[in-house]
C-alpha cells in the first residue's frame, strides 16, 4: 500500500463511488452555496453566504462595513438566515465564529443558538464557537 500527495482533487477518477455509496445508505448530499449583499438606501454595506448540505446550513462570512455597523444588520441577518434555512427545508443552522466577536456571540445566543463545540488555540491561538439550533421551530 502507497499513500501520495496529489496535486488538485482526484475526485473527477472516482465520479459516482460518493453518490452509490449514499444512496445505498438512504442519504442524498445536496450541497448548495447562496451569496447575499446588504444595501442601505442603495448602497452596499455587507455580505454573507449560506452553505445548505444534508440538510444543514451554515451562516458564513457575514460582513457589515464599518460605517453601517450598530443599524440592526446583524439581527436581520440571523433572522434571514434562520427563515431562508428553515425554507430550503433544513433542519439545523450553523454558526461559526472567534472570541473576539463578544457581540455576534451574544446575538446569536439571544436567537436560541447554543454553543455546540469549542474549538481551542487555533494556529492564532484563538478560540472558535461553534454555535447550532434546530430549525423549523419558532423562536
Amino acid at each position: 500500500m502507497e499513500i501520495r500527495q496529489v496535486e488538485g482533487n482526484p475526485y473527477g477518477e472516482f465520479a459516482g463511488e460518493w453518490e452509490r455509496a449514499d444512496e445505498a445508505m438512504g442519504m442524498k448530499w445536496d450541497k448548495e452555496t447562496f451569496y447575499f449583499k446588504l444595501f442601505e438606501e442603495g448602497e452596499s454595506a455587507g455580505y454573507f453566504f449560506v452553505v445548505t448540505n444534508g440538510g444543514v446550513a451554515e451562516l458564513k462570512e457575514v460582513l457589515v462595513a464599518e460605517r453601517f455597523r450598530r443599524r440592526g444588520f446583524g439581527r436581520a441577518i440571523v433572522r434571514h438566515f434562520v427563515a431562508f434555512a428553515s425554507g430550503k427545508g433544513c433542519h439545523k443552522g450553523v454558526i461559526v465564529t472567534s472570541e473576539g466577536h463578544v457581540g455576534g456571540k451574544a446575538l446569536y445566543e439571544k436567537s436560541g443558538f447554543a454553543i455546540e463545540n469549542v474549538m481551542a488555540d487555533d494556529r492564532y491561538h484563538k478560540t472558535w464557537y461553534r454555535y447550532s439550533r434546530p430549525l423549523n421551530k419558532e423562536r
